[in-house]
C-alpha cells in the first residue's frame, strides 16, 4: 500500500475509472466503495492499488466527487481536478504562486521552458529532499493546479516569462485526389478498386487522399476512366470478382517522396518498439504512465502520442507487450485466455442509446474472452473464410487471401464491399455456436452454426 500512496491524482482517477468499469460495466459511475474494493483484486493492472477509501483520502475529496472526476473527458477532467485540489483548506494556489513555482524549478534545471513532466519530476525531488513537507514548507503547487489556475500550461509559461514549448514541426504532406489515387492503385495492382478498397490501399501505403463528398463515387470513377481514355491509357472494365481481387491492404511502396505520413498508425510492431525505448530510458524506481510517455514523446519529433495506442488495445495493453518484449522471447509469447473468465467482467463498455458497444481485440484478450491463437471464421454468400491474428503486429492472415492490417480490411476483401465492422463479420466457436467478436461476453449469444 505504501507504494500506491505515491500515485499522482490523474493516475488515481484512471485507476478508479478502470476498476469501476470492471465492477459494473453498464453503470460504472454508480459503483460503491465496497463494490469497487471487491473488483480491485481482479484487475490485472491495478490489483495492488489502494482501497477506495484511501484514494478518496489521498485526493481529499468525497467518493462521489472522485467518481465524477474519473469519468470526465480528459481536458475537462484536467481543469476540474486542478480546481478540486485547490478547494477548501488548500485554496492557496494563486497565479503568483504558480509563476513563482515555475521560475524556481526552471532556474534549478537551468532551462528556459518546462513541460509538465520536467516540472513534476523536479518538484518530486524537492519534496523528497524536504522530507515530504511540501504542503507546509515548500508550498509548491502541482502541475495540475498550475494549469487549472492559469487556464493552461502554456499560459502559465507565458505569465512566468518562460519560452513556449517547442511543438513538433508539421510536415507538409501531399494529398492526392481520388483520380490520382485511382491511377496510383491501377499502376500497382492493374485492377479497378472499389471505394473501400481504395481507402485500404491508401492506408496501407501511407498515402493521404482527399474525398469529394459532393459527388457520387460512380461519377468520380467515370471521370477517371474518361481522362485515361483521352490520354490513350488502359481503362479497366470494372472491379474483378472478389476471389480474383488483389490484397489492397498490403503495402506495395506506392507512396512517392513527400506523400508518406510520418507515422503509420497501424504499425503495431513499431509502436511497441517506441514504448520499449520509453521504458528503457526511465530512471530506476520511476513508474511508467501514458502521461509520462506523452511528456517524453513531446521532446522527440515524429514520435506518436499515447492516443495512437487506442487502435491497438490501449496504453496498458501496448505497455504490457513492450514489457514482455524486454524480458525476452519466452516471455513475449501471448498467454491463452482463461477458460472461465470472471463473471464480473462481461463487457468493457456500455453502449449508448442507438449505438453499438466499441471494443478492440486487445480488450477482448485482456478480459479473457478471446485468445490470440484462436482461429476466426466467417461466411459470405456461400464462401467460408478462416483467419488468425499476429499478437505482436496485429496483422490478420486470411487463408487463401493474404494478409491485412485490420479485421475490417480483411472483411472488406472477403465481401468485396464495405462492411460495418470487422468485429461483427468475424466470429469464434463457443459451445457449438458461432459468436461474432462484438458479441463475446454479452448475455445473449446468437448465430448458431
Amino acid at each position: 500500500m505504501g507504494a500506491a500512496a505515491n500515485h499522482e491524482p490523474l493516475v488515481l482517477l484512471r485507476i478508479v475509472r478502470d476498476v469501476a468499469s470492471s465492477a459494473n460495466p453498464y453503470n460504472p459511475s454508480s459503483v460503491s466503495t465496497r463494490q469497487w474494493d471487491s473488483a480491485r483484486p481482479l484487475s490485472e493492472d491495478w490489483a495492488h492499488a489502494p482501497s477506495a477509501r484511501r484514494v478518496a483520502e489521498q485526493l481529499k475529496l468525497p467518493w462521489a466527487r472522485v467518481k465524477e472526476l474519473a469519468f470526465m473527458e480528459p481536458r475537462s477532467q484536467f481543469i476540474s481536478l486542478g480546481h478540486a485540489l485547490s478547494d477548501g483548506p488548500d485554496d492557496w494556489v494563486t497565479k503568483e504562486q504558480a509563476v513563482y513555482a515555475l521560475r524556481l524549478v526552471a532556474t534549478r534545471l537551468q532551462l528556459n521552458t518546462l513541460n509538465p513532466g520536467e516540472y513534476r519530476r523536479e518538484r518530486a525531488a524537492m519534496v523528497a529532499k524536504a522530507g515530504g513537507r511540501a504542503r507546509y514548507d515548500l508550498r509548491l503547487p502541482t502541475d495540475v493546479q498550475i494549469s487549472a489556475v492559469c487556464k493552461s500550461w502554456d499560459r502559465a509559461l507565458a505569465r512566468a516569462g518562460l519560452r513556449d514549448r517547442k511543438k513538433q514541426p508539421r510536415r507538409r504532406i501531399k494529398v492526392l485526389t481520388a483520380q490520382e489515387a485511382l491511377d496510383r492503385c491501377f499502376e500497382h495492382h492493374h485492377t479497378e478498386p472499389t471505394a473501400p478498397e481504395l481507402l485500404d490501399f491508401c492506408r496501407a501505403n501511407g498515402i493521404s487522399m482527399s474525398r469529394d463528398r459532393t459527388r457520387q463515387w460512380d461519377a468520380q470513377v467515370a471521370d477517371w476512366k474518361e481522362s485515361r481514355r483521352q490520354a490513350g491509357r488502359p481503362v479497366p472494365d470494372g472491379p474483378p470478382i472478389p476471389r480474383l481481387r488483389p490484397n489492397y491492404a498490403a503495402p506495395v511502396g506506392a507512396a512517392m517522396e513527400g506523400e508518406v505520413r510520418p507515422q503509420l498508425r497501424n504499425d503495431a510492431e513499431q509502436l511497441i518498439g517506441t514504448v520499449v525505448e520509453y521504458l528503457a530510458q526511465l530512471p530506476p524506481g520511476e513508474g511508467s504512465s501514458r502521461r509520462g510517455y506523452d511528456d517524453w514523446a513531446a521532446k522527440r519529433p515524429g514520435t506518436p502520442y499515447g492516443s495512437t495506442f487506442d487502435r491497438h488495445g490501449g496504453w496498458a495493453h501496448m505497455r504490457r507487450l513492450a514489457q514482455q518484449q524486454m524480458k525476452g522471447p519466452a516471455a513475449a509469447k501471448p498467454t491463452a485466455a482463461a477458460s472461465n473468465p470472471p463473471a464480473a467482467l462481461p463487457w468493457p463498455t456500455r453502449p449508448g442509446p442507438g449505438r453499438k458497444a466499441r471494443v478492440s481485440v486487445g480488450q477482448l484478450v485482456d478480459l479473457g474472452l478471446l485468445s490470440w491463437d484462436e482461429q476466426l471464421a466467417a461466411s459470405y454468400k456461400g464462401q467460408h473464410f478462416t483467419a488468425t491474428i499476429n499478437p505482436n503486429t496485429g496483422v490478420v492472415t486470411v487463408d487463401g487471401a493474404g494478409q491485412f492490417n485490420s479485421l475490417t480490411a480483411a472483411a472488406r476483401h472477403c465481401c468485396g464491399r464495405s462492411t460495418g465492422s470487422g468485429l461483427a463479420f468475424w466470429a469464434v466457436r463457443r459451445d457449438g455456436r458461432r459468436v461474432p467478436l462484438d458479441k463475446l461476453g454479452l448475455p445473449k449469444e446468437s448465430e448458431s452454426i
